[in-house]
């Protein structure tokens, strides 16, 4: 599928009187402060239900308290690692993860924004991870930008496979979190996983069959799951050295 070059979107007093060909602006419009504040919300929030689910879980755990505590009382070789450590590790390499895969939003947004327009009456124009162009000898010519099919079957298998990389974009924390964080709560990290494979299910399904927004559920369920492992491997760092 192609559109009209779209590479920012336009002011509207801009568009007025314009086609989608030539309403939109250039390129080098810089995001909006909304843009980059974005990104933080969608890193900090989630995370403080996940703590919240995390010390719910950690709290009255007869089995880590006295794990904790009796590590935390040990006193050990300044060579030595200390217990906690991989926890730490994991919860660091998950945060980082999510900021990654976060980042391109900025841009992202900007570009579909324009899309937009471009294209009236489309909503999965989200689901695209590249957009591609029309490879000319020519430097005077001028292409539609290239997206993928949304329409029918094929809409939906694409949607599909979006969901299938976007697994794979966020499966190699959650794997390391529960990893580390079933060292110490085994019972409840399986509970977490099976929360975890439903939201991804979900997500897979709705975005296929009800295209880009109903999916949303799905990411928010392994999203939250994800980072409720994340803050029980943190929390574990912590107690192993102050105790709980």
């Amino acid at each position: 599928r192609q559109m009209p070059q779209s590479p920012v979107a336009p002011a509207p007093e801009a568009m007025a009187g314009k086609s989608a060909q030539d309403g939109v602006a250039t390129a080098g419009q810089a995001p909006s402060l909304v843009r980059y504040i974005q990104i933080p919300g969608l890193m900090i929030f989630p995370r403080l239900a996940a703590f919240g689910i995390a010390m719910a879980l950690l709290n009255g755990n007869e089995r880590f308290e006295s794990m904790a505590n009796n590590i935390s009382s040990e006193d050990f070789d300044a060579a030595e690692p200390r217990p906690g450590s991989p926890q730490l590790a994991a919860a660091i390499f998950s945060f980082v993860a999510t900021w990654l895969n976060f980042f391109p939003m900025v841009y992202k947004n900007q570009i579909m924004n324009a899309f937009k327009f471009a294209v009236p009456g489309s909503s999965n124009l989200p689901s695209n991870m590249q957009i591609y162009k029309i490879d000319d000898p020519d430097p005077e010519a001028r292409h539609p930008h290239v997206i993928l099919e949304e329409d029918g079957v094929i809409g939906k298998y694409n949607r599909a496979n979006r969901s299938l990389f976007h697994f794979n974009e966020h499966v190699a924390p959650f794997v390391l979190n529960v990893v580390m964080a079933s060292q110490t709560f085994p019972v409840e990290t399986l509970y977490i996983v099976i929360i975890y494979m439903v939201g991804r299910i979900l997500h897979q399904v709705l975005y296929a069959v009800g295209g880009f927004g109903p999916h949303a559920l799905g990411f928010m369920v392994a999203y939250i799951s994800n980072c409720t492992l994340e803050l029980m491997n943190l929390l574990t760092f912590i107690a192993f050295r102050e105790g709980w």
